[in-house]
């Protein structure tokens, strides 16, 4: 297997536009590869890190030509796929594409959108007749190898996001406090972070009153908030703020505004009962008057208190990379044995050569590793033992 990877580690956005794929771009350079007997099979996967083609190639093509026809395709030049791609083959293809599903490659170490994005872009292939028996052995064995890491360490599941943190800290405050319905006021949530909280606090199926400036309710990230059902977010005026405070089991802000959205004096004379209550500050300056902390049913976190997690999170995650490298070495070896299992029998089957008949199909099959029958079959392939 080839791979030609541009992502997010020296390319801006911009430059990883020029060579994104659309579903039917992707057919169609694919099928042309095919039908030019470049290749047997491939998948291209595009999201907004990175644009990544695999490729099964046939038996004598030049990894340049697929270097050419994707130039080419894309009217994208050589000269700037040399300067801003990585270049993989053999095994080392297969181990950055378990490194791609498993989030090792990830701008966010161990995220899980890129395995579905990945995986997505595999059913697209094999709906689009655009894979080949090698590839399907290898993408079907790097999801294995991203479940068993999922499984087996904590690498997607110790967030290093103030938006998943914050999600999370009043997910298991209302496991705790909140007893009957209620609802999380974000004030700020058509801002990034305002909005990052809001989708994972519906992700989990909690409620959310959501502010935004009277006069900005048809900007972009307001009117993706608004696809959500009225059942889960309720878009009201930030003006209005204050009117949501009371029946609210927590707060969350993050504006860009230089004085408190929530002052202390307006903030107890919202308040009507004495439930405990959850404010998550993610502003800088503050959003929220300090004061309201000293009210004894009052938890206040802030910015700070998301970093030093975040990182202790990280040092967390480091340590799970090295557990999850150690399984994908162990599973390479898995997939390139399948690999070459599926070349090697037939040449047994088929040998009239005594030499090669007499190591025994049993024995390549279950004692020999992937670099021993690697070396068998180029043997073979030249002429036998």
């Amino acid at each position: 297997m080839y791979c030609i990877s541009i992502n997010f580690k020296n390319t801006s956005s911009d430059e990883r536009q020029k060579i994104s794929f659309s579903a039917t771009e992707k057919n169609k350079l694919l099928s042309k590869l095919k039908k030019e007997d470049l290749i047997l099979g491939g998948v291209i996967v595009s999201t907004c890190n990175r644009t990544e083609l695999y490729v099964d190639l046939v038996e004598g093509i030049k990894f340049d030509c697929i270097d050419r026809a994707l130039s080419e395709f894309k009217n994208y030049s050589l000269e700037r796929l040399y300067k801003y791609g990585f270049f993989f083959e053999g095994r080392s293809a297969i181990s950055h594409l378990m490194k791609v599903c498993t989030g090792l490659d990830s701008m966010i170490l161990g995220e899980d959108e890129i395995f579905h994005q990945v995986k997505n872009s595999y059913k697209e292939s094999v709906k689009d007749g655009n894979s080949s028996s090698e590839l399907n052995v290898i993408f079907q064995g790097a999801f294995n190898c991203a479940k068993i890491i999922k499984s087996n360490t904590n690498l997607s599941k110790t967030p290093v996001s103030f938006g998943t943190l914050s999600a999370n800290e009043i997910e298991n405050f209302y496991k705790n406090h909140v007893d009957g319905e209620s609802y999380v006021l974000v004030i700020g949530a058509t801002g990034k972070m305002g909005s990052i909280v809001t989708k994972n606090l519906v992700d989990k199926g909690i409620k959310v009153v959501a502010t935004t400036r009277t006069h900005r309710t048809n900007n972009f990230t307001a009117l993706k908030l608004q696809q959500y059902s009225d059942d889960y977010v309720k878009m009201v005026s930030f003006d209005d703020r204050y009117d949501y405070i009371d029946k609210a089991f927590a707060i969350v802000s993050a504006t860009s505004s230089p004085h408190y959205v929530i002052t202390q004096n307006e903030f107890f004379d919202s308040v009507k009962s004495n439930s405990d209550k959850l404010i998550i500050d993610l502003a800088i300056p503050y959003d929220i008057d300090r004061g309201i902390k000293n009210a004894l049913n009052i938890e206040l976190l802030d910015i700070d208190y998301f970093k030093n997690k975040i990182k202790t999170n990280e040092t967390i995650k480091l340590n799970e990379k090295q557990n999850a490298i150690k399984i994908i070495r162990e599973y390479l070896e898995v997939i390139l044995k399948k690999i070459y299992v599926r070349q090697l029998l037939p040449i047994f089957k088929n040998s009239q050569d005594l030499s090669v008949k007499s190591i025994g199909w049993n024995y390549v099959r279950d004692n020999m590793n992937s670099e021993e029958m690697y070396e068998l079959l180029s043997v073979c392939r030249n002429g036998g033992i």
